[in-house]
């Protein structure tokens, strides 16, 4: 950590405390493990970032050192619940036009760890609306990067569970809540679910995004995408792909600027 200035605190998180610091003459982010009981949660970020961060659609990975530290590019404007504050200072007229390239951009980092080099990632860390935002962050060309990996499983031929805890909430999918009412909650009978949970979400956070401009004839063109992401069977939703396409094509229908 030679040569390396801590400038200001950013986040102080569950598994590691993030830090604004200075190396030479570039702003870096450092993110430091909490505790050692975390180590596995930190080692799977850090592998996370290693084997993806070539992308645009991750965080820059610069370094790491001892398995403790991890130094990753600084992105000024933070992550994206940072949105409204953001859209305060941009000219009306192009407000919608940056929201959706949100949606799209979103829609493209999911895509991408659904057909990710190392295999389907989920994102599982995201059980609520402002957690899932807080994961990505904003670049300084208006585009979205995952951030926070700690929690990004590989669906295997068995499916995936999100952690060992009883997930509750309208936020999460509905194969992702205990499915026996009158029983006490039991990850062992808990069933296997797959990446169509992430999916479920893509439709609320787009029109969370939307909401910050009025465009209601561009929400309702995305309603037939957005209903089929809420399909409670799982196999009937798209895929993320088939997302990202439609989000593509609304964008040229409705000549917006995504650039």
């Amino acid at each position: 950590m030679k040569d390396i200035a801590t400038i200001s605190l950013l986040n102080d998180g569950v598994v590691k405390i993030v830090y604004l610091a200075k190396w030479k003459f570039t702003y870096i982010t450092v993110s430091k493990l909490r505790h050692s009981s975390l180590q596995e949660d930190f080692n799977h970020n850090l592998l996370m970032l290693k084997s993806l961060s070539n992308s645009n659609q991750v965080t820059e990975l610069y370094g790491y050192c001892n398995n403790t530290y991890l130094i990753t590019k600084y992105y000024p404007y933070g992550d994206a619940l940072n949105v409204p504050i953001l859209l305060n200072n941009m000219p009306s007229r192009s407000k919608c036009d940056i929201c959706f390239k949100f949606c799209v951009s979103y829609a493209e980092v999911i895509n991408y760890l659904h057909s990710s080099p190392i295999g389907v990632r989920v994102m599982c860390d995201a059980n609520s609306l402002q957690k899932l935002l807080s994961q990505f962050l904003i670049t300084n060309s208006l585009t979205l990067v995952a951030n926070d990996l700690d929690a990004l499983p590989l669906v295997d031929d068995n499916g995936i569970k999100c952690g060992k805890r009883e997930i509750k909430g309208t936020f999460a999918a509905p194969e992702q809540l205990w499915p026996f009412p009158n029983e006490t909650f039991d990850d062992e009978k808990m069933p296997f679910y797959d990446e169509k949970v992430d999916i479920w979400k893509m439709p609320d956070v787009c029109l969370w995004f939307l909401s910050f401009c009025s465009n209601q004839r561009l929400i309702d063109h995305l309603d037939s995408i957005h209903s089929r992401c809420k399909s409670k069977e799982p196999r009937k939703r798209p895929s993320a792909r088939e997302v990202l396409e439609h989000y593509k094509a609304a964008a040229f229908i409705f000549k917006m600027n995504l650039n």
